[in-house]
């Protein structure tokens, strides 16, 4: 099997598309209304991603805490991924 590696004027784009396809439930229907090319680069993809989700990751801990019932509509697995994710960047 030959590998080809990524031209580096499409790293941006491929990293995107690639974060983009593991999303499912909530997180996918927040990429999907996304204005289309409103996303500059990867950072800038992370960064809404972030501001968008970053109080699932705080019911999560809250609840691994015993804080109580999750309200953040059953994406925990999903958090729980795309948090690992963004932490091996």
């Amino acid at each position: 099997m030959e590998t080809n590696p990524i031209p580096p004027h499409l790293k941006e784009a491929y990293l995107c598309k690639g974060f983009g396809s593991t999303l499912t439930r909530a997180t996918l229907k927040w990429l999907l209304n996304v204005p289309p090319y409103s996303i500059t680069s990867f950072a800038h993809f992370i960064n809404l991603f972030n501001n968008q989700f970053s109080c699932s990751r705080t019911f999560e801990s809250d609840r691994s805490e015993g804080g109580g019932r999750d309200n953040s509509g059953g994406d925990d697995n999903e958090m729980t991924t795309m948090t690992k994710m963004l932490d091996r960047r």
